[in-house]
């Protein structure tokens, strides 16, 4: 009995292709010669084929988006079994160890980089109220700036800074 196309206008071949994808760690190449491609066509013939075949492509993107739902796992599940094990008496310090890391690290526990937070100047304001407050707020900055300047200078020069 020939294998012929089925009604999503994939060959058995390519079917099987498919399916032997994610075995093959999504490598077309080696999953095809799995199923029965030559080595030259997997690795020459086979690339373009995907790209060119719209049904082939779409399969390959089901298998993907139906294996993702079947292994779908939510954080809280994932942080749920971490404390599990970390509060485990029966577990081995080594694991109980390792979760709590783990749970550290999902709340930026053990950070090296800093995080800061920095204003952006957008300039003055637009509005002109707004826009005079803002030009007096500057002039009161810059002439307190002034001052403390001078004073510190005056103090330098005195020689009772220090």
């Amino acid at each position: 009995m020939p294998k012929t196309a089925n009604p999503s206008g994939l060959s058995y071949r390519q079917r099987a292709l498919v399916e032997a994808l994610p075995a093959h760690g999504w490598n077309v190449s080696r999953a095809a010669q799995a199923v029965g491609y030559t080595k030259k066509y997997s690795l020459a013939g086979l690339p373009g084929t995907l790209r060119k075949n719209r049904a082939l492509a779409d399969a390959v993107a089901a298998k993907k988006r139906q294996l993702a739902q079947e292994h779908a796992v939510e954080a809280a599940e994932v942080i749920a079994g971490l404390r599990k094990i970390a509060y485990d008496e029966s577990a081995s310090k080594a694991d109980r160890l390792r979760a709590f890391e783990l749970l550290g690290r999902s709340i930026a526990l053990f950070t090296d980089r800093q995080v800061t937070d920095h204003a952006v100047y957008l300039g003055p304001p637009v509005d002109p109220d707004e826009r005079r407050r803002w030009l007096d707020e500057q002039r009161r900055l810059l002439d307190r700036q002034q001052r403390v300047g001078t004073a510190i200078a005056g103090e330098i020069l005195d020689g009772s800074l220090g």
